[in-house]
């Protein structure tokens, strides 16, 4: 059930970011002084997502070392830079947008490990059921997620302010807290009885 929990979490932050990075950085690339010539925000938000798949290969082979804690570790850094976002919004172009491009890799980063887990983890008899749940849970936040962004966003009057893009970056980080602390609580495959 930690891994279902923890991909809950991770799909949650995975969309929200992926939803709302080119509305983000259009507004962020509109405030004076964040004038700066760039490849459009849709192609930068793609190749951030393509980053992040060798990340996530990256991390899965991490887990399969150190279990856990490279999961865990992931979400963690994840959540810190949405703090970081959530602290700098509206600010400088030049510190946004690396926090921006991170937190798309970050987020991506333990799908991998968490899905490999989730199979590891699973009894054998019942392992379609559990990919199941795990999937229908996934893609239940991933739907949620970019929605309480949205609210979050309009709670405090609407995406031009940066108020509600901190709003809106407590709301991301969120998914992995939850997932850090699934994959804390979860008891290594070997305790299982």
């Amino acid at each position: 059930m930690a891994y279902v929990v923890a991909l809950a979490g991770n799909t949650w932050e995975v969309f929200v970011v992926r939803v709302w990075f080119v509305a983000y950085l259009t507004w962020i690339l509109g405030l004076p002084g964040n004038r700066v010539a760039l490849p459009g925000p849709a192609v930068i938000s793609g190749l951030a997502s393509l980053v992040g798949f060798p990340v996530n290969t990256a991390v899965a082979k991490l887990a399969l070392r150190y279990g856990r804690l490279a999961v865990i570790a992931t979400c963690v850094l994840s959540v810190l830079v949405c703090v970081a976002l959530a602290v700098t919004a509206g600010g400088p172009v030049r510190i946004v947008l690396p926090l921006l491009v991170l937190v798309q890799v970050t987020s991506i980063g333990d799908v991998g490990a968490l899905t490999s887990g989730a199979v590891e983890a699973a009894d054998a008899a019942r392992r379609g059921a559990a990919l199941a749940v795990y999937a229908f849970t996934g893609y239940g936040t991933a739907f949620a997620g970019p929605v309480v962004a949205g609210v979050a966003l309009d709670w405090i009057d609407g995406a031009g302010r940066p108020e509600a893009w901190s709003a809106a970056f407590a709301a991301i980080a969120l998914g992995s807290a939850v997932a850090a602390c699934a994959m804390a609580a979860a008891r290594p495959p070997h305790d299982r009885a």
